[in-house]
């Protein structure tokens, strides 16, 4: 009776990503980006919120007196980032087993939509600043 005690070579192992493991294998690299630009987001909000004036021009679509708001109003911007994250990942994680184009588009679409939201604020924070 022999004993096999050779080690396999972990060098040639294929690194895995042991984060969101909720989500299917080949989709957590999209939805780290995905999380990344949400937590820019915050962070950016969170950072220059002190320094913004008092009432910001938040809607730019409405008439020129009803653009502006309390400066809290831009943590609408975060809160919607986080918000459209946490349900498009439920919904990835409800219905895994749907065909996984589908789910490859809905996963670049939140994270297509969180580019904007960030853009949204970045180009706020570059007029108010």
């Amino acid at each position: 009776m022999t004993m096999d005690v050779s080690f396999k070579d972990s060098s040639r192992r294929k690194k895995q990503f042991k984060y969101l493991t909720f989500l299917p294998k080949h989709f957590r690299q999209v939805a780290l980006y995905a999380l990344i630009a949400n937590l820019v987001t915050l962070a950016l909000s969170l950072l220059f919120f002190p320094s913004l004036q008092k009432k910001i021009p938040l809607f730019y679509s409405l008439p020129d007196t009803q653009q502006l708001v309390g400066k809290e109003a831009i943590l609408i911007l975060p809160g919607l980032a986080s918000l459209i994250n946490i349900i498009h990942f439920f919904i990835i994680k409800k219905f895994k087993s749907a065909h996984l184009t589908i789910l490859q588009v809905f996963l670049i679409s939140t994270l297509v939509l969180e580019i904007l939201i960030l853009s949204i604020l970045l180009r706020l924070l570059i007029i108010l600043t």
